[in-house]
């Protein structure tokens, strides 16, 4: 290689350094935590709407994992312990959100049956009697639970054009979508049928037939 040829190609890779993004450069000295939180600083700021919605999802999803947690010991089935295990990933996804933005965390403890949210927890009291009652209600409770939680994340996707946001709400959904087919296959099983309470007749067939789709690849 002669000495222009060098050059050039001495100057050239100069030149990618320079222009490599300095969160690559950064990301390889600090931890995940410290990379999250970099990257917020770059992010559009919360509007006091999207930060309350935060809040409220990151009980939600508590509430969630509570009942399933309580009817799971109750009723010994798989599908609660398996869906209680998806809600706490879920409430930890939109935990590690709001720490980006140093939102404070409704969830200041973890005890089954604790909310801030006095909603949530009158809520939390009555499916968990319900579910008592009876396997199949239990059951019902469940999908009514991911109903109302469907609509919830919807509503906030709806709401934001926050990219950050729009990402967690759409992956928490996809995660409702499939434990509502959870439940319905369940109740289905134990001879009974569901009536969407939250949901329109249309949208609840729509999240089925996706399962079903999903269920024949």
């Amino acid at each position: 290689m002669n000495f222009q040829k060098k050059l050039a190609l001495g100057m050239a890779i100069a030149t990618c350094v320079v222009l490599l993004p300095a969160t690559f450069i950064y990301a390889q000295n600090l931890s995940r935590a410290e990379v999250v939180a970099q990257a917020s600083t770059t992010s559009p700021a919360l509007t006091n709407a999207e930060i309350e919605g935060l809040k409220f999802m990151r009980e939600e999803e508590k509430m969630a994992r509570d009942v399933y947690q309580v009817l799971g010991d109750r009723w010994n089935l798989r599908s609660f312990r398996n869906i209680n295990q998806a809600e706490q990933r879920h409430m930890d996804r939109v935990k590690m959100l709001m720490q980006s933005y140093g939102i404070a965390d409704p969830v200041v403890s973890n005890e089954v049956g604790v909310f801030a949210n006095p909603e949530l927890a009158a809520m939390y009291k009555q499916l968990v009697q319900r579910g008592q009652t009876s396997l199949l209600e239990a059951l019902k409770v469940g999908a009514l639970i991911e109903e109302t939680d469907i609509k919830d994340l919807r509503d906030r996707l709806n709401a934001t054009n926050h990219p950050q946001l729009k990402a967690t709400y759409g992956n928490l959904l996809q995660g409702s979508y499939n434990h509502l087919q959870a439940f319905i296959r369940q109740i289905e099983r134990q001879g009974g049928a569901y009536t969407p309470q939250v949901l329109s007749q249309q949208e609840f067939a729509a999240i089925l037939a996706q399962g079903n789709r999903s269920g024949r690849r």
